[in-house]
């Protein structure tokens, strides 16, 4: 057992405010994530029937969240006495702080809540805009508002504020634009500090019965990385949780535009400079992901300047990166909320994703851009974090995110294609037993059959998979006693995945490996596959922590065909070209 320490709280966001009364808020940064998913329709992409929490950090400034009864004007829900008040938009915050106020004072925690469920119109010269709205407006939202000075009462406020949004009101993820700035990255180890042992108790593992939550909640924390890129680069702490999902901010094609119509203000493919992204504790990569995060205009507190007519304004950092995300979240929970169950393209019938899936599948689907190395250097495409070549020629990704970008950019038409396996696209949640046990997936077979008969050879694949840590952290709730509390338990099984091909008949050789071990999450990303092709996927168990209880994962694939035998496919940003010699022993 041991003690975490209590981190020292940053708000996640830089800011750069522009008010305007003449347009909607969220026009370029939600549809790059939402891509052509409909905001209406029968098929529930709209966010209908999620829940999903937000916590907010408050600071001197007064944080808290505009959302719900009398604040209308910030556009995060129905009226209050409207016939669909209750149904989406904001429902609750609670103040866990000590102010016993959860109003946002300052701007943070609304102009965060807006990115995900904003729902209003704004007026100019007489004429109605169209609607301003946010990644997932539809949900349902619970917030909570907790201290963060650092101390022990802070520490117990977040504690509440977790039970809060995902006990009492059932959310299914919750977002967190906060953290801390460690003093070197050999604190980010998710056990040194207690509010990324905290989030990873409130997630769980398959078979949990212990610590604070007594069981397995599954819950997907999705985490702000920092904004510390232009300085020591770190992310903030709890970003170093492994059950979480950490994302970063895209820089704008012109950082200098804030005009809302200006066109300056699309998000580029790049990272922007102030998001975190050095890597974590025994070089491991800590970003999952990137998403819109410069000048996005937003809705700002009723008291934001102490002026009731300030309806929205621009800022930037991973703070508004993380809704966004949080928000495609929502739409796949949504997708398959629906009481008559939801059936995908393969035929699955499917009520409640396990939060292992929704973070392979938001992972798998983001589209590829140049990151950066271990040292901040700018790359000309997407490459993992690390590859080695064993003595055997086959290229091992032993970290296999980009440390800067993670899988890429957030691409949530994607993610929901993935989650319902249309055309060449499925997942899987098995359970290894024992270590050295594995499961395979061989192309043509079962899910893994391309949707299209006159284009049958494999070309290209993208794979992510994704199992948590298993941790039993129980929070002491004495405030005369220091202690944040104790770990009983804190074990990670080591997963592989594997590309191989079929070298003769029966014979299957390693081609790509992702085999890390600092990790809960692998990644393959090939854009060139040769040869006889057939090829396999296998998921190896090389450790498995507690064969008692086994280890579940989730595994999301999306491949290409080519029609021809021979063929070959090059995509864009390619992160490897198997021109490599491969071990040709049987296996």
């Amino acid at each position: 057992m041991f003690s975490p320490q209590i981190s020292r709280f940053q708000l996640g966001a830089v800011l750069f405010f522009v008010i305007t009364f003449s347009a909607p808020a969220l026009e370029y940064s939600v549809p790059y994530v939402r891509k052509d998913l409909p905001y209406f329709g029968a098929d529930g992409v709209a966010g209908f029937g999620a829940i999903i929490g937000q916590i907010e950090v408050r600071g001197a400034e007064g944080n808290g969240i505009d959302g719900f009864n009398g604040h209308r004007q910030t556009g995060l829900g129905p009226d209050p006495g409207s016939p669909d008040f209750g149904l989406y938009g904001f429902q609750d915050v609670k103040d866990f702080s000590g102010a016993n106020d959860p109003s946002d004072n300052n701007f943070h925690g609304t102009f965060v809540a807006g990115v995900m469920a904003s729902e209003y119109t704004l007026v100019s010269n007489g004429v109605e805009s169209a609607p301003s709205l946010g990644v997932a407006p539809l949900a349902r939202y619970y917030g909570a508002v907790f201290d963060g000075s650092g101390s022990k009462a802070g520490f117990l406020s977040l504690n509440d504020s977790m039970n809060y949004v995902l006990v009492t009101s059932h959310a299914s993820a919750v977002n967190h634009s906060w953290g801390g700035e460690p003093d070197s990255a050999s604190q980010l180890d998710g056990a040194t500090f207690g509010e990324a042992l905290l989030l990873d108790e409130y997630a769980g593992y398959a078979g949990k019965t212990g610590g604070t939550t007594h069981g397995y909640l599954d819950k997907l924390n999705v985490i702000a990385a920092g904004n510390f890129g232009a300085g020591s680069g770190l992310l903030g702490t709890p970003a170093d949780s492994f059950n979480g999902l950490t994302v970063g901010a895209l820089d704008n094609i012109n950082p200098l535009a804030t005009e809302l119509f200006d066109p300056g203000r699309m998000p580029a493919a790049r990272i922007a400079p102030y998001s975190s992204w050095r890597p974590v504790a025994g070089g491991r990569s800590g970003v999952d992901v990137v998403a819109p995060g410069s000048n996005i205009w937003s809705t700002l507190a009723i008291n934001y300047a102490g002026q009731n007519d300030l309806i929205a304004g621009v800022a930037s950092g991973t703070s508004l990166a993380a809704p966004h995300v949080t928000g495609e979240a929502a739409l796949l929970y949504g997708a398959v909320a629906s009481p008559i169950g939801y059936i995908t393209d393969k035929g699955t019938i499917f009520f409640s994703p396990d939060h292992k899936l929704v973070k392979a599948v938001i992972i798998n689907s983001a589209d590829k851009i140049a990151g950066l190395d271990a040292n901040g250097v700018a790359q000309s495409t997407w490459k993992p974090g690390s590859v080695v070549i064993g003595t055997d020629g086959v290229p091992n990704a032993v970290v296999p995110l980009n440390y800067a970008v993670g899988s890429g950019s957030a691409n949530a038409q994607e993610a929901y294609d993935e989650l319902r396996e249309a055309g060449n696209r499925f997942w899987d949640m098995a359970t290894l037993l024992t270590s050295g046990d594995r499961q395979l997936y061989t192309f043509g077979e079962g899910k893994f059959v391309s949707a299209s008969l006159d284009q049958p050879e494999l070309s290209s694949l993208t794979a992510t998979l994704v199992w948590d840590r298993h941790l039993d952290f129980t929070v002491n709730t004495d405030l005369n006693d220091p202690s944040l509390g104790d770990v009983s338990k804190d074990l990670m099984s080591n997963l592989d995945l594997i590309l191989q091909e079929e070298m003769t008949p029966g014979i299957w050789a390693d081609i790509y490996l992702s085999a890390g071990d600092m990790d809960n999450v692998e990644h393959i990303f090939v854009t060139s596959l040769d040869g006889t092709h057939n090829y396999r996927l296998e998921v190896r168990g090389t450790d498995i922590a507690e064969p008692d209880l086994g280890e579940t994962y989730a595994l999301a694939v999306s491949y290409q065909t080519v029609p021809e035998p021979g063929a070959v496919m090059l995509l864009s940003g390619s992160a490897v070209f198997l021109a490599l010699r491969r071990r040709r022993a049987a296996l």
